[in-house]
């Protein structure tokens, strides 16, 4: 079928161009015979008269049908045939070697199998009840400026368990130091939180790190504030931290031998 598609669409304009000389002269001849049938005055001459005109109706309207169909092979059907064959690129890979994870030719498999001494205990880690990471209740961040006080991470209001690094901005004009400080949701006054003050300023960069196991589980506010040579505070940035259990691990796990 692919190859009778293709045989017509690379005939199509001699096809076109034997079937408009038909239909022309068919059409001439269609025009003769109603001529020749007004002039007719017998019978036989109008019966003559008529067949002319019929075979040449009928080969106008088979050639302008056959037009219709070279035209259709030729902009729908053959292109839409091409189109479902698989490429070249598809086709070298036919006699490609097949590979597939098969055992060696001996039928022989390496299996290993894991024995648990009456001992050994298998703990299983539960996850904690809040996914780590993501967003719990908070309040709204309070004087965060992100070209001279921001804390980009941890995200405000993130449920933390383990050490986390702080990523964000402490950088002013007369710059003399930063330092962490944190306080309960609850609380009023802010405590240091950090070992220190840090000397040198950050831009979109690790300011530091939180360690929330110094604490107890809860929502809390953590600030960070950086002060000019002056020894006064310039820029804030406050938000909020859920401190959660940290996820538990196995206690006791006995050796595994391997047969």
């Amino acid at each position: 079928m692919g190859a009778f598609f293709s045989l017509i669409e690379n005939l199509s304009t001699g096809l076109y161009f034997i079937c408009g000389v038909l239909l022309i002269w068919n059409l001439r001849s269609l025009m003769q015979a109603r001529h020749e049938l007004q002039l007719a005055q017998y019978g036989l001459e109008r019966e003559m008269a008529e067949r002319h005109g019929g075979r040449a109706l009928t080969t106008v309207l088979l050639m302008a049908e056959f037009i219709i169909v070279v035209w259709g092979i030729s902009n729908y059907a053959s292109p839409a045939w091409s189109e479902g064959l698989p490429d070249s690129d598809a086709e070298s890979n036919i006699d490609s070697p097949f590979i597939t994870n098969t055992p060696a030719g001996d039928g022989s498999f390496d299996i290993q199998v894991r024995t648990l001494a009456p001992t050994d205990v298998l703990a299983t880690a539960a996850a904690p009840s809040t996914p780590v990471g993501t967003i719990g209740p908070r309040s709204q961040r309070t004087g965060c400026d992100p070209n001279q006080a921001w804390i980009e991470y941890p995200a405000n209001g993130m449920y933390v368990f383990e050490e986390v690094p702080v990523m964000g901005t402490a950088n002013i004009e007369n710059f003399a130091k930063y330092r962490f400080e944190i306080r309960k949701a609850t609380d009023v006054d802010f405590s240091l939180y950090s070992k220190g003050d840090y000397n040198q300023p950050v831009v979109d960069g690790e300011l530091g790190s939180f360690l929330p196991s110094v604490l107890l589980p809860g929502e809390y506010r953590f600030r960070l504030t950086v002060f000019d040579t002056t020894n006064n505070i310039r820029a804030s940035c406050e938000i909020t931290i859920n401190i959660i259990e940290p996820v538990p691990t196995a206690t006791q796990l006995g050796a595994v031998g391997v047969q």
